[in-house]
Parts: structure tokens; sequence; C-alpha cells
């Protein structure tokens, strides 16, 4: 995540994309969302899906853990 954002800074001139910016909104994120993420975790509904796979892969994972999460397996 950190070198596409880093690479999107270069390609359309983004300053606010630089290492120390990038490093304080994940942590940010990561504050914010542990909530969410503790009480998916809770139902047994939360999937790990790994982003450095295909696209397709991505896609399938997500398409599948929704499913889940809705009920419809």
């Amino acid at each position: 995540m950190e070198e596409r954002l880093l690479s999107r800074a270069k390609k359309e001139n983004r300053g606010d994309d630089n290492i120390d910016t990038i490093k304080k909104r994940f942590i940010l994120f990561n504050n914010q969302m542990s909530k969410v993420v503790d009480e998916y975790k809770k139902r047994g509904i939360l999937t790990a899906i790994h982003s450095d796979d295909s696209i397709q892969e991505v896609f399938c994972e997500s398409k599948d853990a929704l499913k889940l999460a809705m009920g419809y397996y």
C-alpha cells in the first residue's frame, strides 16, 4: 500500500502523499477500524483477504466472504 501511494504521489504530483502522511493515515485508520474489526471477529464473520493476490482472486474471495456474511451459503 505504501509503495502504491508513493507511486501515485509521483505520477500525480501529490504533495500530501509523503511517507510521514501515509504512516499517520495507516495509524489513524487502524485505530478507527479496530472496534469494527473486533465486532466482526466476535460475530465470526471477519475474513482476511490478501490484497497482493491477483485482482481476480481478491474479487472472488471478497464475493465469497460477502455471501457468507449475508447468509447466502
